[in-house]
């Protein structure tokens, strides 16, 4: 089962070239951040002429479409060639609550609890970052019987080192201990609840990657992308397509994982 999980930075210009780029995977399940309004639709028309006659948006969901705009004007969207069954985005306590898109998904290996997400960079939204990944922590830090997936961009960490330390971004800063909280208990903490990192679960630490670059300047990378699983889905492969970002199709590599439940 391959999933692929993937910033589309809201380039409508560059929609049909995205999907045509990795529609060489052939995935399974598709998660998808910053759709936009605009974009939503052409996806869905493009996504079934490929084949995935299952597709699900948060938008669809959002019981708040005249605050869509704006800082909040990005969605999420889920496309697979698995049955979809939406979950409501109320079970979370967020305050964007189109930055949740989560399904069930029913499979061969039974029923997957996925879960996408966008979290907003606290650099242009404040406390709007960590009251999300609380929203979400609060969530998902508990036990389940179901195999459960988290992936998306998350706009953390600020850096990771070889020996496995994890800098938020209250390193350095004011923020103190909650911002650093909300960070880490996303990154590190849910794999106590069977929610594992998965590239750091097969790659361990000394191998240093990033997901987002900006393309000017001397930025550093970062690794905002992510994907957390259960251990029992057996995640056997887990990488960052960078072709894609660097061909400018958008600010962030996909993320691929393959499992074998």
């Amino acid at each position: 089962m391959l999933l692929l999980t993937w910033n589309l930075a809201g380039r409508i210009a560059k929609l049909k070239s995205q999907l045509k780029a990795i529609s060489k995977y052939k995935a399974d399940i598709m998660a998808f951040q910053e759709v936009t309004v605009t974009t939503k639709e052409l996806l869905r028309e493009e996504l079934s002429r490929m084949g995935y006659k299952n597709i699900k948006d948060s938008f669809s969901l959002s019981k708040e479409h005249h605050m869509l705009t704006g800082k909040r004007k990005y969605g999420l969207m889920i496309a697979s060639r698995y049955e979809l069954k939406c979950t409501s985005p109320k079970m979370f306590n967020v305050p964007w609550k189109e930055r949740i898109l989560s399904v069930d998904v029913i499979t061969e290996f039974g029923k997957i609890e996925l879960h996408t997400t966008h979290i907003p960079p606290g650099s242009s939204n404040g406390w709007k970052k960590i009251e999300m990944l609380e929203g979400i922590f609060e969530r998902l830090n508990k036990n389940s019987t179901k195999h459960r997936i988290l992936c998306g961009d998350f706009n953390t960490p600020k850096a990771e080192l070889e020996d496995g330390t994890i800098i938020t971004w209250a390193n350095g800063t004011s923020r103190g201990k909650r911002w650093d909280d909300g960070e880490r208990n996303i990154l590190y903490t849910l794999r106590e609840k069977n929610l594992h990192d998965v590239y750091r679960k097969l790659h361990k630490y000394k191998k240093q990657d990033f997901s987002w670059h900006v393309n000017h300047g001397n930025k550093t990378g970062r690794r905002f992308d992510h994907i957390f699983a259960s251990d029992e889905l057996n995640a056997v492969k887990c990488f960052y397509d960078h072709s894609l970002r660097e061909k400018g199709l958008s600010d962030h590599s996909a993320m691929v994982a393959v499992f074998e439940p």
